[in-house]
């Protein structure tokens, strides 16, 4: 790579805009054979991420940000980032980690689970009459009662440390050990990013004449009216603190970047940010003077491309970020009880003797339960089927209480799984 090159106003798209130099029909079909091959992520290629992908990375799923994860380590010699992107980055992933991290608790006792000791304590009143004919009977029932209380105090610290384990499991996602190992492109002088704040003010004044109501909708007419001399930016001129100009650094950085190379490699900008039609079109094909003005500065070609589908055809990637409390916490407690050991002969009878220590050893014909519990429950780890049976308790001591009106007391208690025969 050649020593920092430094942008000059010849080297700016303002000043390839002015030029009116627009692509011929050959040079368009060049770029767009280019472009269908940038699809294909050739060997040679430089990918850059933008704030959008990587903070999107941290709403994922587990299991997608797991692929994302191995994608990145995996291509990570020739991943680069830029100055801007890295500070926006780091603007807002505290945030979004926060918001993750408080997402990732498991809800606690449920109305039912909390009823559970005050439904007992009415039942052995309401029903004390008729047990006192059963001594051994109400004594299992008033053994039930005592046990429910260490029982609520299981599930509560069931509670803890699977809210422990799943935020240690996005710590252990966190996309920073990667971004130590990525190539940083150096910060734009101040002095270039003063030409750059000026050009866009430029830039959004022009705009600013297409419609007098209201900004967006000048900005909308003039994405209409001139492809040709849309910028980045523009969606967020008008509208941001910064007026777009973050966008427009990013553009220029990756400029800078091209005119590094010693041998000039094509460089592949994937972003989310494909609604406001600045970076590409909003039907998500690429903006022509764009690739020209990479060529004419650089001999090469920046390829901006939606991330979403180009993720998921090389990194098998479903990009679909995760924003609802419910929706987080039931996929981070998905991916803990897969991680979990997968149930076998062995550790599902240790699990029921924990659970249910009053329950007596059975002759079990294991294999065939286990069979059961994946085909009918879906049930194949057993951090999945401790979390089942803990949560469900309070049936099991429903049902109980259900069967006795109608079948022998004693015969239908000893079903139970927590009480002796």
């Amino acid at each position: 790579m050649r020593s920092l090159v430094p942008l000059t106003e010849q080297h700016s798209l303002a000043h390839h805009l002015k030029q009116a130099t627009l692509p011929t029909l050959e040079q368009q079909q060049h770029y767009q054979q280019q472009y269908q091959q940038a699809l294909d992520f050739p060997a040679e290629a430089i990918l850059v991420l933008d704030a959008n992908v990587l903070l999107g990375y941290a709403q994922l799923p587990v299991a997608e940000q797991q692929r994302f994860y191995a994608f990145l380590e995996k291509e990570q010699a020739r991943i680069y980032w830029s100055a801007q992107v890295q500070q926006e980055y780091q603007r807002h992933i505290k945030v979004v980690r926060q918001q993750q991290r408080h997402a990732v608790q498991h809800p606690g006792l449920t109305t039912a689970q909390q009823a559970l000791r005050p439904a007992l304590a009415d039942y052995l009143e309401r029903e004390g009459p008729l047990l006192e004919h059963y001594p051994k009977l109400l004594a299992q029932w008033r053994s039930v009662y005592a046990n429910s209380g260490a029982w609520l105090k299981r599930l509560r610290r069931h509670a803890q440390a699977q809210t422990t384990a799943g935020r240690e499991w996005l710590e252990a996602l966190s996309l920073t050990p990667l971004m130590a190992q990525w190539s940083a492109l150096p910060a734009l002088a101040k002095t270039t990013r003063q030409a750059l704040r000026q050009q866009l003010q430029a830039f959004t004044e022009q705009v600013a004449q297409e419609n007098p109501k209201g900004f967006a909708n000048a900005a909308a007419a003039y994405a209409y009216r001139h492809p040709e001399q849309v910028f980045p930016g523009l969606g967020d001129a008008g509208r941001k603190p910064m007026g777009g100009l973050g966008d427009y650094i990013i553009y220029h950085e990756l400029l800078q970047l091209a005119l590094q190379q010693t041998e000039p490699r094509p460089i592949i900008f994937l972003t989310n940010d494909h609604i406001k039609g600045d970076w590409m079109t909003v039907q998500q094909t690429p903006y022509w003077h764009y690739y020209h003005h990479f060529a004419t500065q650089t001999h090469t070609l920046c390829h901006i491309l939606p991330a979403q589908p180009w993720l998921y055809r090389h990194a098998q990637v479903d990009f679909n970020p995760l924003l609802e409390q419910a929706a987080i916490w039931r996929d981070m407690r998905q991916a803990l009880w897969q991680s979990s050991p997968a149930l076998d002969a062995q550790n599902l009878p240790e699990l029921l003797a924990t659970l249910y220590p009053n329950r007596p050893k059975a002759q079990t014909d294991w294999e065939g339960l286990l069979e059961e519990l994946a085909e009918d429950v879906g049930v194949f780890h057993l951090g999945h089927l401790e979390t089942l049976l803990l949560e469900r308790y309070p049936r099991l001591v429903a049902q109980e209480q259900a069967l006795q009106t109608v079948h022998d007391r004693l015969g239908a208690l000893c079903l139970s799984l927590d009480l002796p025969l």
